[in-house]
């Protein structure tokens, strides 16, 4: 037994032995195998990457020929012109297969300082190729030069170890997304803070002063309080000023693939700071009312968020700015008290334009509210619809209230109208203010339908006729609506989780849009094409999607642009080109 623990003992030292001996090994390797953020100072005011040039130009080139064939080409035609970019105009001793640097530095009342770290095949061609106009220091196969000497010395102490580099400023966060994207760039916002101290300090100040200044300046608007317009651009000012004071860093990274080119962007804030805890309050969500809308529309927005604060602020707005009397006052105060008593969720919005009954005008919007009571929120609408009057000089707005109008399979709905009418006396543009409206809206204004669907959900359809809210109903009954529609492929390359997601097929609007004012013929100016020119026009679906959602200490968002949606406004250009190179009909 002795010699047996004495046997285990000796295995033990030789195993710490050997683990210590493989540190040893290994921290001196790690030590010299210097990355190119080692050779950046830390206080840079922002890094950019272009992920290995050779394939980002490859990716964009196949994204080009997606869109239009050929076009890629004529894009990888002009790669030898990175080169001037990083002022090496023959690229010479360049290496194109790894990543390229360039970090910025903010000089006060100055030029911004430029460091390009570039990796090389050669580190004496590449010296040879940028010139002698620049100062240079190199790590294993990495260049940096910049033509700021003080900005070199700096680069020098990284190198040596004697300075922070961005290799230990960029977070954990901000770096997945510098590294995954093709071209990426990280902005020290704090850095830029602390620099601009003095001039942010004043800043509020001076905001002040303006809006002040402003408001002496400003005519009385009849019907309007311009003194609480600019106040509230004030506030809107001061918070932004604050955001940037509370703000860490942002990072913004693209995407480029053969089907879309993704845009990534995150802000990152300061811990326990009034930004951060107004973040930390908005709860993100799958958002999947998305899938309860009818499918396949020109639009889409979907929300969750604190709706009630967003709501209150908003009405209060609407009581400061628009001069209205008592009984609009008493019919606003009551409105807040109803949404004081709904608890929100999630709420969705989607909207089609249709131009084959123009009487009713093109739009057909669609929307999905969660809120409990239901029946709460119904009411603050009603109350909303009587209160909203207005009459301000040259337009004059007329709101009806309907209750238990219309029914839909047992389920009552009310309808409210709102119609804005443009004075044409004294205004030459009302006429066409007037035509748009009606175009958009039909003759009677424009119709909102409200369907309380049980205890927490509320309908709403708006424009259209009852087909319109029937489709709605029909849409959110379906329930497992199908993932395989336009939309819903697009929403997949969305945020997960999101407070806010938006989504427009822009193609297929502008054609509508199009179709509908030309088919008017009471346009201002003479244009070369008529109606009728544009029947034969069809493009595929397609959509340009964004996202936004809280993350722990920042917010990150997400924006996808299809490559169907280019090839979409390739064929309409082509297509009004073919039509007006035609003889007049």
């Amino acid at each position: 037994m002795m010699a047996l623990r004495n046997s285990e003992s000796l295995l033990r030292r030789r195993g710490v032995t050997a683990v210590a001996l493989g540190f040893a090994l290994v921290v001196p390797l790690l030590a010299q195998a210097a990355g190119p953020l080692d050779l950046i100072p830390a206080d840079a005011t922002a890094v950019i990457r272009l992920k290995s040039p050779e394939e980002t130009i490859g990716k964009v080139g196949n994204f080009a020929n997606a869109v239009q064939p050929g076009l890629g080409f004529m894009v990888q035609g002009q790669a030898p012109g990175l080169g001037v970019v990083i002022s090496n105009p023959t690229l010479g001793g360049v290496d194109l297969k790894q990543d390229w640097y360039v970090a910025i530095f903010a000089v006060k009342g100055a030029e911004p300082a430029v460091v390009f770290v570039i990796p090389a095949t050669d580190v004496k061609a590449l010296q040879s190729g940028v010139g002698e106009k620049f100062t240079f220091a190199s790590k294993d196969s990495w260049v940096a030069y910049s033509q700021d000497e003080a900005v070199m010395e700096l680069v020098e102490e990284c190198i040596s170890g004697g300075a922070d580099a961005a290799s230990g400023a960029i977070d954990k966060r901000s770096s997945a997304l510098f590294g995954d994207s093709d071209l990426a760039a990280w902005v020290n916002v704090a850095g830029l803070v602390e620099a601009y101290r003095t001039e942010l300090d004043g800043a509020d100040d001076q905001l002040d002063a303006l809006l002040e200044g402003l408001t002496a300046q400003v005519p009385p608007t009849p019907g309007m309080n311009m003194a609480a317009v600019l106040s509230i651009y004030g506030d809107l000012g001061h918070g932004a000023l604050r955001a940037v004071r509370d703000s860490q860093s942002f990072s913004i990274g693209i995407s480029v693939s053969n089907s879309a080119i993704t845009i990534d962007e995150l802000l990152v804030v300061k811990a326990r700071t009034a930004t951060d805890n107004y973040l930390a309050s908005q709860k993100t969500s799958k958002l999947d009312v998305l899938g309860q809308l009818p499918q396949n529309k020109h639009g889409y927005m979907a929300m969750h968020c604190d709706f009630k604060s967003l709501m209150e602020w908003g009405l209060q707005v609407s009581t400061k700015v628009i001069e209205s009397d008592e009984e609009t006052q008493k019919k606003m105060a009551e409105m807040v008290a109803e949404l004081n008593q709904v608890e929100f969720g999630q709420i969705g919005w989607g909207f089609s334009l249709d131009d084959r009954d123009i009487d009713v005008g093109l739009i057909r919007g669609y929307s999905i509210s969660n809120a409990r009571p239901a029946s709460k929120l119904r009411e603050a609408a009603q109350k909303m619809g009587s209160a909203y009057k207005m009459e301000l000089p040259g337009m004059k707005q007329e709101v009806t209230v309907k209750k238990d109008a219309e029914s839909y399979d047992g389920l009552s709905a009310d309808v409210i109208t709102i119609k804005q009418t443009f004075d044409t006396e004294d205004n030459p543009a009302a006429e066409f203010q007037n035509l748009f409206q009606e175009m958009l809206h039909g003759k009677d204004g424009m119709v909102q339908r409200l369907v309380v669907k049980s205890d927490d959900v509320l309908i709403q359809s708006i424009g259209g006729t009852q087909a319109t809210m029937k489709e709605t109903l029909a849409a959110y009954d379906a329930a497992a609506a199908t993932k395989e529609s336009d939309n819903q492929k697009n929403r997949a390359g969305l945020l997960e989780e999101a407070n806010i997601i938006g989504q427009v097929d822009l193609p297929n609007i502008l054609i509508v849009l199009a179709r509908a004012v030309l088919a008017t013929e009471k346009l201002p100016i003479p244009v070369p094409i008529k109606a009728e020119q544009l029947a034969g026009l069809s493009v595929p679906r397609s959509y340009i999607g964004f996202s936004a959602g809280t993350v722990p200490q920042g917010v990150q968002l997400r924006t996808t642009i299809e490559a169907k949606t280019l090839q979409g406004f390739f064929q309409i250009f082509t297509y009004f080109q073919q039509q007006m190179q035609q003889p007049p009909r």
